[in-house]
């Protein structure tokens, strides 16, 4: 059994202990492991100067490439060495169960970092995809008030119906009774001057943005949460579900 892992972090180095420890890699002699996200630029190994063409010299017949939103022109050269992948990017219950890791992270800031009680907090949260629907259930769960602001109208009057506030867009919207607003659109829905404006009062964490949020003295960045705040965890469920796609039995 032979494990090749490139990248840096503790999910990744959880994940391929994980993996080591299972009985059988199934019919794959050879599992090159690639971290989240495999790459930023289509170039090189995340955080790394390795570049993909050096990962694909590497594979063989039988050989296991397994990453997060691989380039397809990787994954044709993989294809062609006899080689396969599995892309957890791709994975519908792996995103989820990575969003709900996202969202986990984000109550635990609010609790254990704001002065407040969160069942006493106002919390808008700005998106409804896989992590805004996890952290709605989260804050709801422990009593925050919440606001979702969604680019959908028909995912607005859905959540309305079932009792929870909503609302297209943020343009025109009193922010005033909201004590945090929390990002989870990677598009660019948060400007300087709602920054400077009508959001200035309010502790702003982005999760999803980069940069599309700008920096403010209110603006808090938690990316990468399952790699940051909970590796261990992270790893062992990039590595359950790479061991479903083997065969293997961890």
């Amino acid at each position: 059994m032979e494990i090749i892992t490139f990248g840096k972090g503790e999910r990744i180095k959880r994940c391929a202990a994980v993996i080591a420890q299972g009985k059988s890699l199934g019919r794959y002699g050879r599992l090159i492991l690639l971290p989240i996200p495999t790459t930023k630029d289509k170039k090189y190994i995340t955080n790394t100067t390795v570049q993909l063409c050096e990962v694909t010299e590497l594979v063989t017949k039988n050989t296991l490439v397994a990453g997060y939103e691989i380039p397809a022109k990787m994954s044709e050269e993989i294809a062609l060495r006899g080689g396969e992948v599995y892309d957890a990017g791709q994975d519908e219950k792996f995103l989820l169960e990575n969003a709900a890791i996202s969202a986990h992270g984000i109550v635990g800031y609010i609790l254990s970092e704001l002065t407040k009680d969160i069942s006493e907090l106002n919390i808008g949260v700005v998106g409804y995809g896989r992590i805004g629907e996890a952290l709605v259930r989260g804050l709801l769960f422990f009593g925050a008030g919440v606001r979702v602001y969604t680019a959908r109208e028909s995912v607005a009057i859905s959540l309305c119906e079932n009792g929870i506030s909503a609302r297209v867009g943020l343009g025109g919207d009193d922010f005033s009774a909201l004590d945090v607003i929390i990002n989870t659109s990677p598009s660019h829905t948060i400007d300087s001057e709602m920054l400077e404006g009508p959001l200035s009062h309010l502790k702003v964490i982005d999760v999803a943005s980069g940069n599309a949020v700008p920096s403010g003295d209110n603006v808090v960045r938690l990316m990468a949460i399952p790699e940051r705040m909970y590796p261990e965890t992270a790893g062992r469920t990039y590595a359950r579900y790479i061991s479903e796609r083997m065969g293997c039995i961890l």
